[in-house]
């Protein structure tokens, strides 16, 4: 059999009609391969042929359906940043939460213990992480864990903090947020 229709086939089988977000050493144990130039020139036939999309270096994307959904880019910033704690903050947090009178369409704004990058997602749209040496244990009172993206989120009280702590633009922000949701 076709290695690349075997893969597809696994993907499909895994994705359950959801968009799935892979490391790329994920998909190498799915092909029961391992890191070498073959296997990696092996991942590059299978985004020429559409099998997957790699919007950014070592993770790869199995659509669903030929749209990509909205949420996915969550998935990604989880797999990014998978060993540090992770929580949607910022403009993001402000904008939905109607503080800032624009909504970010394709873009999030994620606090991290990682480092400070920002991701630019081909089709996708863009992440940016904004370190912070804060800890779960100091914040938890003003997290909120989202179901429906599987991350924390702040409340608008601690986003409009971090937003001036980080010296971001301040000049959208309407209303004060009260310290609570």
């Amino acid at each position: 059999m076709d290695v690349l229709l075997d893969l597809q086939k696994q993907l499909f089988h895994l994705a359950q009609g959801k968009d799935l977000v892979l490391h790329q050493k994920d998909l190498f144990t799915l092909l029961g391969k391992v890191d070498c130039p073959a296997s990696r020139m092996l991942l590059k036939r299978a985004v020429a042929a559409g099998i997957v999309k790699n919007p950014a270096r070592g993770i790869y994307v199995f659509p669903a359906s030929l749209q990509i959904h909205p949420d996915t880019i969550y998935k990604i910033a989880r797999k990014l940043r998978s060993s540090h704690l992770n929580y949607l903050s910022l403009e993001s947090v402000l904008s939905q939460s109607g503080h800032i009178s624009q909504l970010l369409m394709d873009r999030i704004t994620v606090m991290t213990t990682g480092r400070s990058q920002v991701f630019n997602l081909d089709g996708i749209g863009v992440i940016e992480f904004t370190h912070t040496k804060k800890h779960m244990d100091a914040l938890a009172h003003e997290l909120t864990w989202d179901q429906s993206i599987e991350m924390y989120r702040a409340t608008p009280g601690l986003a409009l903090t971090e937003l001036r702590r980080t010296g971001r633009n301040l000049d959208m922000v309407g209303m004060e947020p009260s310290s609570g949701r």
